[in-house]
C-alpha cells in the first residue's frame, strides 16, 4: 500500500510539472505573433520547472503511466518448476531468498514452514474428468468455465442464518454458521 502511495505521489508531481510546462508553452506566442512585447528572461523558477520536466522525460513512460506499454520488452520468469521443501508449492527460481539453484529456499508460500495448510481433497469424479480430460465435453467446459462461475455467483443462498445479529440496528451484518449452499432451481 505504501508503494502505491509513493507511485501515486510521483505521478501527481510529474503530471503537475507537465501541466505547468504545457501552460507556459501555451502562453508563449510565436515570434511572428509578437507585437512590441519586451523580451523577458526566464526566471529561476521557470528554469527549475523546465529542468524538472526534462529530467522527468528520462523516466520510462511505463513507470509513470502503467497503462502505456510502448517500448517495453517482455520479462520472462522461466518455468515454475521448483518446489518449496517445506510445503511443496511450485515456485519460480527468482522467488528464492538465498539465490541457490541447487537447494533454493522459498518464504513467500509458507513463511519457511510456519504456515501449514491441509492437503487438498480429491476432486469429485465428474469434475475431475471435466477439468483434466481432453474429450469434447471437457474442452467445452474449460472454454466456458468463467461463464459457469459467473452464472452461479448470483444464485440464492441457503444457510442457517444467525438471527441474533441480523435483527439489530447499525451496519448490516450477515453471519452464517456452518456450510453455505447455492440453490440452483
Amino acid at each position: 500500500m505504501n508503494m502505491n502511495r509513493e507511485v501515486f505521489k510521483e505521478r501527481q508531481r510529474i503530471l503537475n510539472a507537465e501541466r505547468q510546462q504545457h501552460f507556459r508553452n501555451q502562453n508563449q506566442k510565436r515570434p511572428s505573433e509578437k507585437e512590441n512585447i519586451p523580451i523577458t528572461r526566464p526566471t529561476k523558477k521557470t528554469k527549475k520547472v523546465g529542468n524538472e520536466v526534462n529530467q522527468l522525460a528520462q523516466i520510462p513512460k511505463a513507470r509513470i503511466y502503467p497503462w502505456v506499454s510502448t517500448g517495453l520488452e517482455r520479462h520472462l520468469l522461466g518455468q515454475m518448476n521448483h518446489r518449496c521443501s517445506k510445503c511443496g508449492a511450485m515456485m519460480w527460481i527468482d522467488e528464492t531468498v538465498n539465490k541457490s539453484s541447487k537447494s533454493p529456499v522459498f518464504t513467500i508460500c509458507c513463511a519457511n514452514g510456519k504456515v501449514i495448510l491441509p492437503l487438498l481433497q480429491e476432486l469429485p469424479y465428474p469434475l475431475n474428468i471435466l477439468l483434466l480430460e481432453n474429450n469434447p465435453h471437457s474442452c467445452l467446459f474449460q472454454q466456458n468455465i468463467r461463464m459457469y462461475n459467473s452464472a452461479l455467483s448470483f444464485t440464492s443462498l441457503g444457510a442457517n442464518i444467525d438471527h441474533q445479529i441480523t435483527g439489530v440496528g447499525g451496519v448490516y451484518t450477515f453471519r452464517i454458521h456452518g456450510e453455505m449452499y447455492h440453490r440452483i432451481d
